[in-house]
């Protein structure tokens, strides 16, 4: 585990790693699950050949924007709240056809989370900010061996206003984790230090700060 002091540039273009910093009585760390390779001239259009050749660093060798998929662990003590879950063992292959995603991966978090020393079950809830598959994938997927997901015994979070329009989603599977989702407030502490600001539209995400 790294904490963060001063910014390595290679980091633009490779998965990231597990990184901690402490605000007050609280640690955050960025848990990584995996990486999506976004296709650039898909993402910003506006861009030129020159654009990149300027910001080449941050691009990976086959020319792609990095972007890592993942949770925050947020602990105080002995207590652990997870704000997203990452996208779950699946892997999906990159379509020549699709101008924006390349490789998409997930699978990591859990055993991200065990280097931490931090099991599944010693997490009291988890927080989604919004509902697209990279940031659910844990909530209905198991780990090999399992019966059920890691976070079943755990409330799921969520803005009422993001759950009540759960069908822009269209995802079947937020069946699975529908018995334990509790709808929130803005300005709502949802753990010790934690406040939800939903200020963003549904289908897009909610923010969480530390007062």
């Amino acid at each position: 585990m790294a904490t963060t002091t001063t910014f390595d540039r290679t980091r633009l273009s490779r998965a990231p790693r597990v990184r901690s910093l402490r605000l007050g009585e609280l640690r955050i760390t960025h848990i990584p699950d995996g990486v999506v390779r976004l296709k650039p001239y898909g993402w910003l259009p506006a861009a030129t050949a020159a654009d990149w050749a300027t910001y080449r660093d941050h691009l990976d060798d086959d020319g792609l924007l990095v972007a890592g998929i993942g949770g925050l662990l947020v602990e105080r003590g002995d207590r652990a709240l997870l704000i997203d879950t990452g996208f779950g063992p699946e892997s999906h292959p990159d379509d020549p056809a699709n101008p924006l995603l390349g490789r998409l991966y997930g699978g990591e978090l859990l055993d991200n989370l065990r280097h931490l020393g931090r099991a599944p079950e010693q997490v009291e809830a988890v927080a989604i900010t919004h509902l697209h598959s990279d940031h659910l994938g844990w909530t209905w997927s198991t780990a090999p061996g399992e019966d059920a997901p890691p976070f079943a015994h755990a409330a799921h979070l969520l803005a009422a206003p993001e759950w009540e329009r759960r069908d822009l989603a269209d995802e079947p599977r937020l069946a699975v984790m529908e018995p334990r989702v509790r709808t929130i407030e803005d300005g709502e502490e949802i753990f010790p230090g934690v406040h939800a600001s939903l200020s963003s539209p549904p289908g897009t995400a909610a923010a969480w700060s530390r007062n």
